[in-house]
């Protein structure tokens, strides 16, 4: 069986997780993908500055929802936080309780809060486009964990 590989999106408002078949000749197969509503910061409006505490048992209930999956697919897990985990003063703590309920380590994204907001405005037109790119810069970031 070719290597599969789990990439976990941790956005403000969802969390998305998709599963990717990667072929010998590099080319890769979407397999499986799951999408999860979650409202990372809500209590305190648009400020992103806090994850409470339910807001992070709900997102580790996801992830080890999600964790589930790729482990039966035998998927190697990459998980990315955007801003609101990346801005939250308590995201240290956040990111080391997901390791230690779920082996899954987090990166923070690096995404410019602009580009995230044009990518967010556009994607309904770009979705094709930004899950293979997603998927391309996972196969090749797989290679750097």
């Amino acid at each position: 069986m070719n290597k599969c590989i789990a990439a976990v999106d941790m956005g403000t408002n969802s969390f998305h997780l998709i599963i990717v078949q990667v072929k010998e000749d590099g080319s890769f197969k979407i397999i499986d993908r799951e999408r999860e509503v979650i409202r990372l910061g809500s209590h305190k409006g648009k400020e992103f500055t806090w994850i409470s505490e339910g807001e992070m048992e709900k997102a580790i209930d996801v992830l080890k929802d999600f964790a589930k999956i790729a482990q039966f697919y035998k998927a190697d897990v990459r998980a990315i936080a955007t801003s609101a985990i990346r801005e939250a003063k308590n995201k240290s703590e956040f990111i080391d309780r997901v390791f230690e309920e779920t082996e899954i380590k987090v990166k923070l994204s690096m995404v410019k809060p602009r580009l995230s907001s044009f990518i967010s405005v556009y994607k309904m037109h770009w979705m094709f486009i930004i899950k293979k790119f997603f998927v391309l810069i996972l196969a090749a970031a797989a290679r750097s964990f």
